[in-house]
């Protein structure tokens, strides 16, 4: 089976509702569709993270790749890119992450020409179903909500991310408001959902290390099952971590930075910056080594990302925590199948070729 044709597509898909969060106002997501035709007649899809990766790929990966035989992911993949990314040169890992979209059509394609889904491809079922959290965003300013109306605002979008999704995990951006205002936030969504719901955080490294201490202090009797990058520094995120005894995770996800930060509890990473399916399953083996749990963050991924992430999920023993997911924030998730909606609390993975979806 040999390449015959890569095309990358770049779309801005408009939101349901607006994402705000100490960052940004996010009222679209900027994705790179991927197609790899083969001479066979296969087409492959992948995706990734903002617009600017469809140039990259058109211009450089599309040239190096027509007509090579697809023989597996590793080997196409060192024709695009070094075995390791150089620290001295940054743009290889914006290269890494156009990449991601590739290699996802490549497995894409590898699945439909052997007729066996992804989770086949890399490993096989380790678990039933892809877990994931209900997750949502701050009020949005425009909103115009006074402080006293938040609280009570945040809970009831809780709870109706919780009804929706049917997941037992919620989890929602904190550091917008005052920290009184998210301290009693919390208190408000625990008392909506009950003791039995797992509640997550995420502040953005807004915080300094006094206003994040007294944000966790606060809440400790309301039992946050996670609080993600309170602070902007590994430090004294471990340093809370310690001295309060609650899961803190980082968007950090070196091995060789976490083992030197004992109480740092989990590494949250980008499905897509590690250039690679399987280099995301080497990164989770690698901090579960070291005593740390790895799970997806979200980054407005549509379909065929989603997909991805879902087969990821059912496949690597050390993915243990639901991942975090807002394919149900989109408008348009630009696939067909319906099955990877966001119901019951998990993805029960289609055993269909490939990702199991048509874009």
């Amino acid at each position: 089976m040999k390449i015959k044709r890569i095309v990358a597509i770049p779309v801005a898909i408009p939101v349901k509702r607006v994402g705000y969060f100490s960052r940004a106002r996010r009222t679209a997501t900027l994705r790179t569709i991927v197609k790899i035709d083969c001479d066979n007649g296969i087409q492959g899809i992948g995706e990734t993270r903002g617009i600017h990766a469809a140039n990259i790929i058109n211009d450089k990966f599309a040239v190096l790749l027509k007509d090579k035989e697809i023989t597996g992911p590793a080997s196409i993949r060192l024709l695009c890119l070094p075995e390791t990314a150089d620290y001295g040169y940054p743009d290889q890992l914006v290269e890494q992450s156009a990449y991601a979209a590739v290699d996802m059509a490549i497995f894409d394609c590898m699945g439909k020409d052997l007729n066996t889904p992804l989770y086949n491809l890399i490993g096989g079922k380790c678990r039933d179903m892809a877990r994931f959290v209900a997750y949502e965003y701050s009020n949005d300013p425009e909103e115009s909500l006074s402080d006293n109306e938040i609280p009570t605002h945040m809970a009831k979008k809780m709870l109706a991310a919780q009804d929706s999704t049917g997941s037992k995990f919620v989890e929602f951006k904190v550091g917008t408001n005052s920290v009184m205002t998210d301290i009693k936030t919390v208190a408000e969504v625990r008392m909506a959902l009950g003791a039995d719901s797992k509640i997550g955080v995420d502040a953005n490294m807004t915080w300094d290390f006094d206003t994040a201490e007294k944000f966790i202090r606060e809440t400790l009797p309301y039992n946050l099952a996670n609080i993600e990058e309170p602070v902007s520094d590994l430090n004294s995120m471990n340093k809370l971590a310690k001295r309060h005894g609650v899961n803190i995770s980082s968007h950090c996800t070196s091995a060789d930075l976490l083992t030197h930060y004992k109480y740092i509890d989990g590494a949250v990473g980008e499905p897509h910056a590690e250039g690679s399916v399987l280099g995301c399953r080497d990164l989770s083996e690698r901090l579960s080594a070291i005593g740390k749990r790895y799970w997806f963050r979200s980054v407005w991924e549509a379909g065929v990302s989603w997909s991805a992430m879902c087969h990821m999920s059912v496949s690597f023993p050390s993915l243990r925590r639901p991942m975090q997911a807002l394919i149900n924030h989109l408008k348009d998730d630009l696939i067909e199948e319906e099955d990877y909606e966001m119901l019951n609390g998990g993805i029960d993975v289609p055993d269909r070729p490939g990702l199991g979806g048509n874009s």
